[in-house]
């Protein structure tokens, strides 16, 4: 009888040598249960589908900033009630545009984002560039990382970077980021780090035309 008790200890304790493992391979298969719809999305990029829903974006993203646009260039103290309210408007739809693009990046990965074709990647640039400091902050490596493998123009950085140096110092390094100056009556770009030199020669490291070619670009009659 001692002898089958003991017997009865050694296959209790193999059994308890074992649970971790069993318990460990148990997590394992349900995790991986609980993660298998997301990797059969993540591994359908419809281009097509995705590209859809850009274009809507940017349709959101640009409709009211034309508007915009025109108020500044025909100003008149009695449009400041609209002009706010415009603004509102539109910052309530960026925060909505860029809500949508993280959803879409940490369903698929900024690497397949960076697969679309032209327009759809503009407008995810567009989003972001128009989004919140924290959001621009965040995904200005990414961008950079894009234009250094040419998967974005090299002005999408310049223009980001732009716009978050401006918010931190009050002054940028491109001269990308411009007001309309209604006595000149043109767009001017504000402070630049080191004048308009240091931005040109930025801008050539960079892959870009001098300030002289993108302020034309942006004061060019529509």
């Amino acid at each position: 009888m001692e002898r089958l008790k003991t017997n009865g200890k050694s296959k209790q304790h193999g059994w308890l040598k074992m649970m971790p493992a069993l318990l460990g391979l148990r997590v394992i298969i349900l995790l991986f249960l609980g993660a298998a719809p997301y990797l059969l999305l993540a591994q359908h990029f419809d281009k097509n589908e995705v590209t859809i829903q850009l274009d809507s974006m940017a349709i959101k993203d640009q409709a009211l900033r034309e508007r915009l646009v025109y108020m500044d260039q025909h100003w008149h103290d009695s449009m400041q009630t609209a002009y706010d309210s415009l603004w509102a408007r539109q910052n309530a739809q960026d925060q909505c545009n860029m809500l949508a693009i993280e959803a879409l990046n940490k369903r698929y990965g900024w690497q397949q984002l960076m697969e679309l074709y032209d327009q759809a990647k503009s407008t995810i640039f567009l989003v972001i560039q128009h989004s919140d400091s924290l959001h621009q902050v965040k995904f200005l490596p990414l961008i950079y990382q894009s234009v250094k493998m040419r998967a974005l123009p090299p002005n999408d950085y310049a223009l980001l970077k732009d716009r978050v140096t401006l918010l931190q110092s009050k002054r940028q390094y491109y001269g990308t980021q411009c007001y309309f100056d209604q006595q000149q009556n043109k767009f001017v770009p504000f402070a630049i780090i080191g004048g308009k030199v240091a931005a040109d020669k930025r801008m050539a490291a960079l892959g870009m035309d001098s300030l002289a070619v993108y302020l034309e670009f942006v004061n060019r009659p529509d």
